[in-house]
This record gives structure tokens, C-alpha cells and sequence, in this order.
């Protein structure tokens, strides 16, 4: 969360297994509530798709339209898997920033992970 102080965002952080359940999480002082929707929802797209939630956010924007219609997944930036020899560990999902920051912070605590 250092790299949220350095840009001075406020962030919800969620980090789910590979079931996409949500174990643990980092509220900041000022996060919007919405915030831990957004980034449950990121990690939990990330984990289901074995990819960053980016991905189902450009599917959606390409036309595949009724791909929104699954339950549970989020179509926007700030989730990332967490990956473990090539298999889903889990994902942690970002939210408070534009969605470039999220995205970044998220790929940079999953390396972390």
C-alpha cells in the first residue's frame, strides 16, 4: 500500500483463492464503499478467468457483449491473477483509482504474492 501513499490514492485491496472467496482485505481510510465491490469483483473475475479482469473488460468492449451477462464478473480493470507454475493460486483486485492505476497496483502486489 506504500505505492498508494506515494500517489496519494485511497484503495480497497481484496485478495481471493482459487475459489474466487475473498480471505482477506485492505480497506484505506477514505476508500469509497463501493470500493471493496469493485476490487472483490476484479479479484474474483481475475481468478475465474485465470487472466486480468482487463481482459473480460476488452472482450466486452469488443462486441462480446452477452459475456457480461455471467454472474459474478466484473468487466473492468484492477483484478489480477495470482499464479503459482502456471496454476490460479488466487487474484487480488484493486479499486479506488482509475482503473490504469488499480490494474498496475494489483499486477504489482500479485507479483509480490
Amino acid at each position: 500500500m506504500a505505492l498508494a501513499d506515494e500517489r496519494s490514492l485511497t484503495l480497497f485491496l481484496a485478495i481471493v483463492d482459487c475459489s474466487a472467496l475473498p480471505p482477506a482485505f485492505v480497506w484505506m481510510d477514505e476508500a469509497a464503499p463501493v470500493t471493496a465491490e469493485v476490487a472483490i469483483g476484479g479479484a474474483r473475475t481475475a481468478a475465474y478467468l485465470g487472466a486480468p479482469s482487463k481482459l473480460f473488460e476488452d472482450m466486452i468492449n469488443t462486441g462480446q457483449a452477452s459475456m457480461a451477462t455471467v454472474p459474478g464478473l466484473l468487466p473492468l480493470q484492477g483484478g489480477v491473477p495470482v499464479l503459482l507454475e502456471g496454476a490460479v493460486i488466487g487474484a487480488v483486485g484493486v479499486s479506488g483509482s482509475s482503473g490504469e492505476n488499480d490494474q498496475d497496483i494489483a499486477t504489482r502486489i500479485a507479483e509480490c504474492l
